[in-house]
């Protein structure tokens, strides 16, 4: 017995359900994302910027960048927003702002998100300001937020906030209208 085209469509609309994207300089925004795709069962696109933005020099290019909100050069989207019900956004926190390469996706494909929920790293400050920053560039309320601290997640006592944000992502995806989008405001 053969799979249908029937078969194929609809497993093709249930792998696209939810989209991780995310940019990580150092690698813990990085690890979070994976930890959500794996829990949510989302694709991952990965913000690929095109500076270099490793070592001293790196770090204050990355500043000076986001303290002028400036965008950044990065390559091209894989992956399509549209094409999903959610998109599942990750962060640095640069100088209480999103990290300038999410400042770039976010130009790039505003008015292209249908929900979105947004997670970041932090030194202890700006997540707030952070996704209020996010809210405005994509134009979407998120669903859900998660704040951690990259001494939480060295130490691995995240498991309960991400835990808490798994469950509202699938709590509010299931809360969807019937074609499995809700509008925000």
């Amino acid at each position: 017995m053969g799979v249908s085209d029937d078969d194929l469509a609809a497993a093709a609309q249930r792998s696209r359900r939810a989209l991780v994207v995310f940019y990580s300089r150092n690698g813990h925004t990085r690890a979070l994302a994976f930890q959500i795709a794996e829990q949510i069962g989302a694709d991952v696109e990965e913000i690929v910027d095109r500076g270099d933005r490793g070592g001293l020099i790196g770090y204050l290019r990355s500043l000076a960048s986001a303290v002028l909100r400036r965008p950044v050069p990065i390559r091209p989207s894989q992956r399509t927003p549209r094409d999903y019900a959610v998109v599942v956004i990750g962060t640095p926190v640069w100088a209480w702002q999103p990290a300038s390469p999410v400042r770039s996706y976010l130009r790039q494909h505003r008015g292209r998100f249908r929900q979105v929920a947004f997670f970041c790293c932090h030194r202890g400050f700006g997540a707030a300001s952070t996704f209020n920053a996010l809210s405005r560039q994509c134009g979407r309320v998120p669903m859900t937020t998660l704040a951690l601290s990259a001494r939480d997640m060295a130490r691995r006592q995240h498991a309960v906030q991400l835990a808490r944000f798994v469950r509202d992502l699938r709590t509010s995806r299931r809360a969807a209208t019937a074609d499995g989008l809700r509008r925000v405001a």
